[in-house]
């Protein structure tokens, strides 16, 4: 049950970062993957902290996706 949790919360902070990174994929990627790393850093260092990290990563993200739901002109 947690590693399930785990993969669908990485997998909607991909989707995040993806949607709303939109046209710059290699930005979104690099982005994932240091949000990624300093999630499991900061579980190395004390324990469920990278659950923070990782929760405070996806809601970041989500806020962000309103603002490019709206095409823009190219």
């Amino acid at each position: 049950m947690l590693f399930a949790a785990a993969a669908f919360a990485i997998g909607l902070l991909a989707l995040n970062y993806g949607v709303s990174l939109y046209p710059r994929g290699a930005e979104a990627d690099r982005l994932f993957a240091l949000t990624l790393a300093i999630a499991l850093s900061a579980s190395l260092m004390i324990t469920l902290l990278g659950w923070l990290v990782l929760l405070a990563a996806i809601v970041h993200s989500a806020r962000r996706v309103p603002r490019w739901s709206v095409p823009e002109v190219a």
